[in-house]
Parts: C-alpha cells; sequence; structure tokens
C-alpha cells in the first residue's frame, strides 16, 4: 500500500528508539533485524517517532535509504515528499555587514567585532547545514536546526541559558507547532492545525503515542509490530489503548538492561510477548514475567563459514575490546599483566580495539614499560612495516566506533578479550564467527568454558586463560572446531527461524 507517497509493506512493522542516534548508532539492531529478515523474503516498515533531521544522511552512508520509513515529525512537518536541496550558511538572510570566519571548529558570524553567530555543518555531508546559534550579549538567545535535506526544521529559543519554546517548520517554512518549557524544563506542544483530531498534547510522549495510536489502527491493522523496548519506547506503548497481542517487546542487552519492569508487565498483562537477546537477560526477566512469554534471540547473527586472519599473521595477536576505553583499576592490572605474557610470549602481540580518552596513555605505558620488548626481535622475519622501515610495535590501538570497524580490528585475532560487566554480544558473535577463543568476565551465549574460551575474573585467570592457547596450535584448533559447529546455533536461518515464528504467533505473515 502508498501512504503519503512511502510504499509500506505489511508483513511486520519495526519501532526503533531513535532518540539520540537518528538510526546512526553503530550497532542498530532494529536495522540489523530489519536486513537479515528482509534477505528472507520479509519486507518490513520503520515507525519513526522521533525527530531525526540527519536520518537521510545515515540511510544514504550505510545504504538502507530504500528501507520505508513512516515518521512522526515528516507526518507533522509535512515533509514526506521533500525535494533535496543543499543549504549552505550564505543562503540565509544576514546583515550586509557580516564577516564570516571558518575554523576546524565551525564557522564564526561577526558583525564588527561582535559575534552573532555560529555555524556548524552535517557531520558527513560538510557542504550541508546543521546547526547555527545566535548569540546576543555573549549568550545563545536562539538556535536554529536543519534538516540533511535543505530547510529549517527546529528553532529552540532561550533565556538565561535555558529553552523557553521548540517550534517545527514545514520544508516551505511554515509553522507547524511549538513546545512550551516550564522552569522544571516540562514541554506541552500546541499544534498550528489539528493532527488525527488533536493540536494540543501534554508532552512529547504524549504526541507519540497519538500517532501511533492512529498507525495502529488505521495502518497497521493486525500485523506484527516489534518494539524496540527502552524505556522511553515501553512510555509510548503502554499509552496506546488498542489490543497488543500483536506487539512484540525486543528488550536489548546492549540498550536496556534495566528495562522498566513495571512497564513490561502491563504491557504483557495485555498481550504483548518479550524477546530479549541473551541468556541472562532472559533470566532475569522470568523472575518477573510470565515465563512463557519471554523468548530468546541472539541480535547479531554468526557466519559460520567466515574465519579470520589470524593464520596470515605471525605474531599471535590478543585483541582487547574496550568500546569506552578510560582508566580504571581494573584495566590497569589487566595491562599489567597482558604486559608480563608479552614478556614471556616475545612473539604475542595486543591490540587495544575500542575508543576514549585512556588509549594513547596505554600506549605509552607499554612502551615505557616494555622498552626494547615494546617491539618484535629483530629475527621476526615480518618485523619491518611494508610501507616503512620502522620496526613494528607488540601494542598496538585499533580505534572502533561500529560493527563495522570492529569487526575489521578484530579479524586478525587469535584470542579475543571483552572483561566488561556484560559480555558484549556483537564481540561474541564475531568471536564465534572468527573461530578463535573468546575470554569474558560473566558467561556469555557465544563462549563454552573450556572449548572456545574461559570466564576471566582475576588476572590469574587471565594468565592461566591465555596462556591454554599461547603458542599451543592444538588447543587452539580444537577451540577453532568447536566454534566452527557451535556457530550454527546462531547462524542467519536459525536467528531467521526463530523470528519468522514469533511474527507468525503475532499475526505476521
Amino acid at each position: 500500500m502508498i501512504l503519503r507517497g512511502i510504499e509500506v509493506a505489511k508483513s511486520y512493522f519495526e519501532i526503533p528508539d531513535w532518540t539520540t542516534s537518528e538510526g546512526s548508532n553503530p550497532f542498530d539492531e532494529t536495522l540489523a533485524r530489519t536486513r537479515l529478515l528482509q534477505q528472507a523474503g520479509m519486507a518490513p516498515t520503520i515507525i519513526n517517532l522521533d525527530w531525526t533531521p540527519r536520518l537521510r544522511a545515515y540511510q544514504q552512508r550505510d545504504g538502507w535509504q530504500d528501507q520505508p520509513v513512516l515518521g512522526l515529525y515528516d507526518d507533522l512537518q509535512l515533509a514526506t515528499d521533500v525535494q533535496e536541496r543543499v543549504l549552505s550558511i550564505r543562503d540565509l538572510n544576514w546583515p550586509s555587514d557580516v564577516l564570516f570566519f571558518t575554523t576546524d571548529g565551525g564557522l564564526f558570524v561577526y558583525q564588527g567585532a561582535t559575534r552573532i553567530a555560529e555555524a556548524f555543518m552535517n557531520p558527513m555531508m560538510t557542504d550541508r547545514l546543521d546547526v547555527v546559534r545566535y548569540f546576543a550579549d555573549g549568550q545563545v538567545v536562539a538556535e536554529n536546526r536543519y534538516d540533511y535535506r535543505g530547510f529549517l526544521s527546529q528553532r529552540i529559543e532561550y533565556e538565561n541559558g535555558q529553552p523557553t519554546t521548540r517550534r517545527f517548520y514545514s520544508p516551505g517554512g511554515r509553522l507547524r507547532g511549538f513546545y512550551i518549557f516550564t522552569e522544571q524544563q516540562q514541554a506541552s506542544l500546541s499544534l498550528t492545525e489539528p493532527f488525527y483530531g488533536r493540536d494540543v498534547f501534554y508532552d512529547e510522549t504524549d504526541l507519540q503515542a497519538h500517532y501511533l495510536q492512529h498507525l495502529l489502527t488505521d495502518v497497521v491493522g493486525e500485523s506484527a509490530v516489534i518494539v524496540n523496548a527502552t524505556n522511553a519506547k515501553l512510555a509510548v506503548v503502554a499509552r496506546v489503548t488498542t489490543s497488543l497481542a500483536h506487539v512484540t517487546l525486543n528488550v536489548s542487552s546492549r540498550d536496556n538492561l534495566t528495562p522498566d519492569m513495571d512497564q513490561l508487565q502491563a504491557l504483557q498483562a495485555r498481550g504483548s510477548q518479550v524477546v530479549t537477546t541473551t541468556a541472562h537477560q532472559k533470566a532475569q526477566l522470568v523472575k518477573q514475567l510470565s515465563a512463557e512469554t519471554v523468548q530468546q534471540i541472539a541480535a547479531w547473527p554468526t557466519r559460520p563459514d567466515s574465519f579470520g586472519t589470524s593464520s596470515q599473521y605471525r605474531e599471535e595477536i590478543v585483541a582487547w575490546y574496550v568500546p569506552n576505553f578510560e582508566g580504571s583499576y581494573e584495566r590497569q592490572v589487566t595491562f599489567e599483566k597482558l604486559m608480563q605474557l608479552m614478556v614471556a610470549y616475545p612473539m604475542m602481540a595486543v591490540w587495544i580495539v575500542g575508543d576514549g580518552p585512556a588509549m594513547d596513555f596505554y600506549l605509552q605505558w607499554a612502551q615505557e614499560t616494555l622498552g626494547d620488548e615494546f617491539y618484535f626481535p629483530k629475527e621476526y622475519s615480518t618485523y619491518k612495516q611494508q610501507k616503512n622501515d620502522e620496526v613494528k610495535p607488540r601494542v598496538a590501538l585499533k580505534i572502533a566506533t561500529d560493527a563495522q570497524t570492529t569487526y575489521r580490528a578484530l579479524l586478525p585475532a587469535r584470542m579475543i578479550l571483552d572483561l566488561g560487566d556484560q559480555p558484549d554480544d556483537f564481540v561474541g558473535s564475531t568471536a564465534l564467527t572468527l573461530g578463535v577463543p573468546y575470554f569474558t568476565k560473566m558467561p556469555s551465549d557465544f563462549m563454552v568454558v573450556g572449548d572456545n574460551g574461559a570466564l576471566v575474573t582475576t588476572v590469574d585467570e587471565l594468565d592461566t586463560g591465555l596462556s591454554q592457547y599461547l603458542y599451543r596450535l592444538n588447543e587452539w584448533t580444537q577451540a577453532r572446531t568447536f566454534a566452527e559447529s557451535f556457530a550454527k546455533r546462531f547462524d542467519n536461518a536459525h536467528l531467521v527461524s526463530a523470528w519468522q515464528q514469533v511474527l507468525s504467533a503475532q499475526g505476521g505473515q
């Protein structure tokens, strides 16, 4: 069916939480699931309840611009069919005597010696205007936010550093509605004309629930719906008055380790199923929810036919995954043990995979501590880099901020460390895909202790676990053989089958 110029497929519907990510979350499980089920011949439609001015940029960058998306704010702002244009800072109305100064941080607008505005371009398309802030007496008094497609989408006005109003516009510049903020920063919404029968809303959640109610009644019908069950979206769904027997709440271990149990219980009582991504979280949920309506489906499929590239490297690379790398006592102790192991095993290398302020510090620390042993021994035939004569370091930083860069950074690993309080599903799936030993602090669905990894809660266990595989080809090969078989439990076919059963039970085709 065609709805507001959008080809809507009714196989099933997805409701993500793009409150902050705008579809840019590098580990977005909604997008991963839609791609998975599209390959199986299903046709999902995304219901986007969030204001996402950069969405089209992310769609183009990541190659999912053909994905049908029904957007609340696109509908509200009459922006479902927009002729895209490039909007730059000079396209705006400025006094004739202003001067523009470009720096690495943005573009500043001066009138005489006074800064009257600063502008920032879209981080993905640097020729496109993103945000303009206006100043008076050195304080921000207004902020214009532009849609990637080239129109003013939102204007926020400030007093004493606090927002007072938030206005939304159509692509043609027509005011469509405005939020008014109280001193407690609560915001009610008034529209310039009725939006599916209403023009006043208590807050944004009220608006989102009203729009969702309309779609469930007039568009979705009894088709299955999967909701990314963050607490923000649970609050929206809870306000819907229609039956929720066709709604599945997907509780992600990555996004929501502590879901609102009162909301989940209430929605489950109204017929919703609950799907979670890990066995650990399922065990926690069934303590308070009806066990028969809680299922587990992994978020990230393995690729059993895609082994890593560690055999192409003479060095034995231990990849230590730390997504938000900040200094801590626990990480210091871990790294000290890794450096001790590098002394004991001269061909061992450590790759710190992630991003964060402490990464450079740890590299410097390693260089100072290991001294000459920071580099591979000269008898190592491949110690020189291909492009220069520098000695190859044994500790390297691999910046990884999304699924793609994380996968590439882990590809050469001979072993993977993932020592967060909860193991990362994507990293675990990748370790199993690559067929390499995987070490975690807590149990992981992707690792069987003794077969393809070990639990590491102390530095002694880290020493024992890694030493089990360092320089031990037979043990490492056994882990690889086990992983090859075990990975089939999480491959595309199994995940598709599991979701098809859920959707069929909930009304999907």
